[in-house]
C-alpha cells in the first residue's frame, strides 16, 4: 500500500468491516458512553463531543489518494468504509460525505457506510441506488431507555429500524451492526425484529469492548445493565442460533467475540 493522506487500511477488529477505511469529520455529538475514540491519553469527552466538522481538506486529499490509488496503483473491486472515527452523518456537514461519495463513483470504488444516524442520509439515496452504496446501522440495544443511557444524542431506535425499512424497500443494500452488545436479550430481539420486518441483508454482530474505559467515566452504566457478567459465550450461541431460524440472510460473527464461542459454533452464514 503506498503512503496516503486519508485513506488507510483498518487493523484489528475494524478490518472486519473493510479493507480501505476513511473518516471524513474530526469530533462526533453522539457522546455515545462505550466510544473507543475516547480514552486516557488522546482525548477527553468534552472535546471529542463538543463539535464535528470536516477534516481539513479532506475531500481533495480523498480525490488525491483515489486518484493514486486507482489510476497510479490500477487497484480493483475495491471497498472504503465510512466510517470508525466519526459518524459519516453528522448534524451538519453531510454534503462532504455526499461529495465523498460522487468522487467514489468515479473511480468504480464501492461504499459501505455504518452510521446511528441513518434518517439523515436520506438525500444520497439516489446515489446509494446509483453506486450500489451499502447502508449498515448500528443497534446496541433494542429500547429507548437503553439507547438514551447509552447513546444520548443518537437517533431513536424507532427511527433507525423505519430508515432501513424504507432504504430496503427501495432496493438499498442494508446492514446492520450488532455491536456493542449492552444486554444478550436485547441483541437476540434485535436478530428476530429485522428477520421479521425482512429489511435487513446482513447481520454482524460481536461484543462489548474496552470495558475498562467506560467503567472509568461511567460505572454506574456498568454496574446497572451487568455488562461485566455476560456470559459471551452462550451469547454466541444463541445469536447463531437466532439468525439460523431464518436462512436467506448473510450474517458474520466478529473474531473477538468467535473466541469465546465453543468449539464447532459456525462464525458466519457462508
Amino acid at each position: 500500500m503506498p503512503k496516503l493522506r486519508v485513506i488507510y487500511e483498518p487493523q484489528g477488529m475494524a478490518g472486519e468491516y473493510g479493507t480501505l477505511a476513511c473518516t471524513l469529520f474530526v469530533g462526533c455529538k453522539g457522546n455515545c458512553a462505550y466510544c473507543f475514540n475516547i480514552r486516557p491519553g488522546r482525548r477527553t469527552r468534552e472535546q471529542f463531543t463538543a463539535s464535528t466538522e470536516p477534516r481539513k481538506d479532506i475531500i481533495k486529499k480523498l480525490r488525491m489518494d483515489l486518484d493514486q490509488l486507482f489510476r497510479e496503483h490500477k487497484l480493483v473491486d475495491q471497498t472504503l468504509f465510512l466510517s470508525f472515527g466519526c459518524d459519516p452523518y453528522p448534524e451538519e456537514y453531510s454534503e462532504v460525505t455526499r461529495e465523498a461519495i460522487e468522487l467514489c463513483m468515479k473511480y468504480d470504488v464501492g461504499v459501505r457506510i455504518l452510521t446511528k444516524a441513518p434518517n439523515r442520509s436520506r438525500r444520497d439515496w439516489d446515489l446509494f441506488l446509483q453506486h450500489g452504496v451499502e447502508l449498515g446501522v448500528t443497534f446496541s440495544c433494542s429500547v429507548e431507555a437503553a439507547r438514551r443511557d447509552w447513546e444520548p444524542n443518537a437517533e431513536s431506535i424507532p427511527d433507525r429500524f423505519l430508515t432501513l425499512d424504507d432504504a430496503h424497500e427501495q432496493g438499498i443494500y442494508t446492514w446492520v451492526s450488532l455491536e456493542p452488545v449492552i444486554t444478550m436479550l436485547d441483541t437476540i430481539a434485535l436478530i428476530r425484529a429485522f428477520a421479521l420486518a425482512g429489511c435487513v441483508d446482513e447481520v454482524r454482530f460481536g461484543m462489548l469492548n474496552h470495558i475498562e474505559n467506560i467503567k472509568r467515566e461511567f460505572p454506574e452504566l456498568v454496574e446497572r445493565y451487568r455488562v461485566e457478567h455476560i456470559d459471551w459465550s452462550e451469547f454466541a450461541v444463541d445469536a447463531v442460533e437466532a439468525l439460523q431460524e431464518y436462512p436467506g440472510w448473510k450474517w458474520h460473527m466478529k473474531q473477538g467475540l468467535a473466541k469465546h464461542a465453543p468449539p464447532g459454533t459456525p462464525a458466519s452464514s457462508e
